[in-house]
């Protein structure tokens, strides 16, 4: 019986790989994290007591949001009750 060699292998990037280099070589384009991105949305930052947050928490996901969506939403909610 004859030995074979091992058969060469093209290996071709998977497309998250692909995903990462584009995102790596983009690093060094950053924006500022103030800025608003496309969605006009700006990062805020707030302070909470840790009781609240976690009130906020729960009633985000009792609603199938995330936090921050859960807050936008009652932002949103009591200005336009409050017209």
């Amino acid at each position: 019986m004859a030995i074979a060699r091992k058969p060469k292998v093209q290996r071709t990037a998977a497309p998250e790989d692909a995903a990462a280099e584009r995102f790596i070589q983009g690093a060094d384009k950053v924006s500022v994290l103030s800025s608003p991105d496309e969605s006009g949305m700006k990062p805020t930052m707030i302070r909470m007591e840790i009781n609240l947050r976690d009130r906020i928490d729960a009633a985000a996901k009792a609603s199938g949001m995330g936090r921050s969506a859960w807050i936008r939403y009652q932002c949103i909610k009591a200005l336009d009750e409050g017209r």
